[in-house]
């Protein structure tokens, strides 16, 4: 198929919801046409870059109805760029699909205008499984494999590690954490790979993965949402040791494998660490089935077939 994929070109868009989804629907043998839509950083939340999108960088919607279909990656992220861009956007008579990146309801800004970002595609899929409620598909987040994936003769230099944007509530669970912890150091950073050109994001997915094989023990810090997210794929297809907070949606871990503290018991989340690393046999192997697990079920390619046919769906029904 003649696709157009428009995601957000920003840092907070996940590799494989952005990039590494356009990467793995050319692998399939579409012809895709990536679209980032610049100066996204948070919509969700309000923060806006100071300009809006420059016009002419686009394609325009004309040439969109030459596409067999467009996907949409993340729209409660890009609605506003989109309807300024293309303010006939309903008009573009082209099979659409989207795949939602957040939950519809969420700590930090409540809940999403989830009709109106319905709106924008003929399909919408949502990667949580309370949100079926508001009539949308659940398409759990996937991991592209060919990016993370194992490499079982690399060292692993570091005991205990987190990866990723460090905001107030995971700052203060930090707080909590370390004097439970003792003499285990857990370490946390978030990679930019820049240069004069911006964002380098196929070397900071490159760079991500790396580190994320050389951890003995990956501690997912608590999130905002109630949904397994990209960093678990990720972690797990690297062939990692995963422990990551329990939910309330717990389905939203369906076919995936991993251990769960409680984000109010900061002292048995030290336990469990110093009790896997304590463990190196076990924890390798329960690393390396995890691993196995998710290569054979959570590629990005199953996902992509899902998106596909129901595109294929939409344009036989026009």
């Amino acid at each position: 198929m003649k696709l157009a994929c428009f995601y957000p070109g920003s840092l907070y868009c996940a590799w494989s919801l952005g990039t590494g989804l356009v990467d793995t629907l050319q692998h399939m043998g579409h012809d895709v046409l990536p679209i980032p839509i610049e100066g996204v950083e948070n919509s969700t939340r309000g923060d806006r870059a100071a300009a809006l999108p420059v016009r002419n960088l686009y394609p325009s919607a004309a040439e969109l109805k030459r596409f067999d279909g467009i996907l949409l990656s993340g729209p409660e992220h890009m609605r506003p760029e989109l309807l300024t861009l293309y303010p006939d956007w309903e008009r573009i008579d082209v099979p659409k699909v989207s795949w939602l990146h957040e939950t519809v309801e969420r700590e930090d800004y409540g809940r999403l205008p989830i009709e109106a970002i319905k709106g924008l595609a003929h399909s919408t899929f949502t990667p949580a499984f309370q949100d079926q409620k508001f009539g949308m598909e659940w398409l759990p987040f996937g991991v592209d494999t060919h990016v993370f994936k194992p490499d079982w003769s690399i060292r692993k230099d570091f005991e205990a590690a987190f990866i990723g944007l460090m905001y107030p509530k995971r700052t203060q669970f930090m707080q909590a954490l370390r004097p439970c912890l003792g003499e285990i150091e857990i370490l946390y950073c978030n990679i930019q790979v820049t240069d004069l050109g911006g964002l380098r994001i196929r070397d900071t997915a490159a760079l991500y993965a790396d580190n994320l094989r050389r951890i003995k023990v990956f501690v997912n810090l608590p999130t905002l949402c109630q949904l397994a997210v990209t960093k678990v794929y990720e972690v797990l297809a690297c062939g990692t040791f995963l422990i990551t907070p329990a939910i309330g949606e717990h389905q939203n871990f369906e076919n995936l494998q991993a251990h769960f503290y409680l984000p109010n018991r900061p002292d048995r989340l030290a336990d469990s660490i110093r009790f896997c690393l304590e463990r190196e046999e076990e924890r390798n192997e329960e690393a390396r089935l995890c691993c196995e697990q998710v290569h054979r079920l959570h590629r990005l390619e199953l996902r992509c077939e899902t998106l596909i046919a129901a595109l294929k769906g939409e344009l036989c029904a026009h």
